[in-house]
């Protein structure tokens, strides 16, 4: 079993998912719980993130960790009770069902007698109540009503007696005829007869045919008349033993049928309580962060899983931000994108109720993450990659935040950089939720936004406006060393793009 979001999650394609090791992420905390199985995440509204972070938070603060580890291991043992509900909704429910309640509504009792959980489980009581007329204390057969006890009972002397005379009468037939007796009879007799005994011993044993056979002869007797009495008992008392299971089975779905609104509704708060142990468990034992909501994004050692777990040089990202846009500024390969899709991570599992993997989470009041990456447009709606863009940012809205890598790179530089730029600052003015990366030096200048620049370990440091100048020199000559790494050292282009290095150098000398 595994966790999933909703298809699809914010349009994000699978392929950025499982990139961000969201997905594997998923993977590795889901339960495999019969009350939780098959859960698919959908986002939550504003107002759902406070209370279920509050219900966590309640939970982590009132639960010692030996509770809480009692309470988790109890969940796994609770039953779906989907197929009982279903048959009393239908009006199939029989013992197998009823039973499955019984278990279901008892897991349940044992989670609300650990005291600091504090569950409140008031309509627990009324649905135990309801059934327990239908079950015995045990939860495996009907409740003892005395009319059925009583044909039970006798059913257990028939037996005791039935055995007896087939005893008996088998000890005589052995004694007369020396042969073990079968029984039961079968239900044809073999078509050649040839009696084996003599008339008197056949009488008095009730021998109805002896039919040969290639080893000798099979007899046949009819059963005493005691014994006939004995059978005929038996199968009245079992008719009326399943007379009464119906009639108790009726008035089980007459009184239950009523009550299934509140039962579905029981079993939908149960599957909620042991989603919200599974996540404070899991906070606790893997030291995940529960986020809080508030004005901007901030985000302290934010982790992001793939990377940390597999690439000892990854720093987990610090990221404050005081204003509702973000820019982050650096040279290719700097860890920008990386920013953003630790971004997107934490975002899309916090939105969906899940504790994110860092020490502090402020995430600002949104119900959606929008990403932008650079694309090709769209064939199928004759749009160009400019035009796809331009369409991107005109339908954002407040409940979001948009997430754009490199903001207009497919348009004339000059052009791009001005159109960047007002984007920025049409986001800034709205007080719409924006973080992007960018390598145009226009929008750097822009104020009321927060500026990031990425140094040379992949941090993303605050940018001040002193720094600037000389921070934007650093940046080309860190391109062009970066070029020159990537191209064969003897090569034209190499030796130009030495040259104009150089000039660079000599310019900022």
């Amino acid at each position: 079993m595994s966790l999933k979001f909703k298809s699809p999650c914010f349009g994000i394609p699978q392929s950025i998912l499982q990139e961000t090791g969201t997905l594997d992420f998923l993977h590795k905390i889901s339960p495999d719980f019969p009350i939780i199985n098959g859960l698919s995440l959908t986002p939550l509204s504003i107002p759902e993130q406070k209370a279920h972070w509050q219900k966590i938070k309640s939970l982590l603060s009132q639960t010692s960790t030996k509770d809480l580890a009692q309470a988790w291991l109890l969940i796994q043992s609770i039953p779906l009770p989907e197929v009982a509900i279903s048959g009393l909704e239908s009006s199939q429910a029989g013992l197998t069902e009823l039973t499955l309640l019984a278990r279901f509504f008892s897991s349940c009792q044992k989670l609300r007698e650990i005291p600091s959980l504090k569950l409140d489980l008031t309509l627990l009581t009324e649905l135990q109540n309801s059934i327990k007329p239908f079950l015995n204390d045990t939860a495996s057969g009907y409740a003892k009503k005395q009319e059925t006890e009583g044909y039970i009972k006798e059913l257990c002397q028939l037996e005791d007696e039935k055995n007896t005379l087939i005893q008996n009468w088998e000890n005589e037939i052995r004694q007369k005829t020396g042969l073990k007796l079968t029984w039961p009879l079968p239900r044809e007799f073999p078509s050649t007869i040839s009696p084996p005994l003599d008339s008197n011993t056949a009488d008095s044993l009730n021998l109805i045919q002896a039919p040969a056979i290639s080893s000798g002869y099979v007899l046949y007797f009819s059963q005493p008349q005691a014994l006939k009495e004995i059978e005929n008992r038996h199968g009245a008392l079992m008719l009326k033993i399943q007379n009464q299971t119906v009639e108790l089975e009726k008035i089980a779905l007459d009184t239950l049928f009523p009550l299934i609104p509140k039962i579905r509704h029981f079993y939908r708060s149960i599957q909620e309580i042991a989603w919200k142990i599974h996540l404070a468990y899991l906070s606790r034992e893997l030291k995940l962060c529960i986020p809080e909501i508030s004005l901007n994004l901030q985000i302290k050692q934010g982790r992001l899983t793939r990377l940390y777990d597999k690439d000892s040089a990854y720093q987990p990202l610090n990221f404050c931000g005081q204003n509702s846009v973000s820019l982050i500024f650096g040279s290719n390969m700097s860890g920008k994108t990386t920013v953003l899709k630790t971004i997107l991570h934490l975002c899309l599992l916090a939105l969906h109720g899940i504790p994110v993997p860092c020490q502090e989470f402020h995430l600002p009041p949104i119900t959606s993450v929008k990403l932008h990456l650079k694309d090709s447009g769209n064939v199928e709606l004759n749009q160009s990659s400019f035009a796809s863009e331009m369409q991107f940012f005109a339908n954002s809205d407040l409940d979001s935040l948009v997430l754009a890598d490199e903001l207009f790179q497919s348009t004339e530089p000059v052009c791009g950089s001005n159109i960047a730029t007002l984007v920025i600052e049409d986001f800034r003015d709205r007080k719409l939720n924006l973080v992007t990366t960018t390598h145009y030096s226009e929008p750097i200048g822009i104020s009321g936004i927060n500026h990031f620049y990425m140094d040379s370990h992949f941090n993303a440091l605050p940018l001040y406006e002193e720094n600037l100048s000389c921070l934007l020199e650093n940046h080309r000559q860190t391109t062009l060393k970066l070029a020159l790494d990537i191209l064969p050292k003897n090569s034209s282009l190499s030796q130009k793009l030495q040259g104009l290095l150089q000039k660079s150098q000599n310019t900022k000398n």
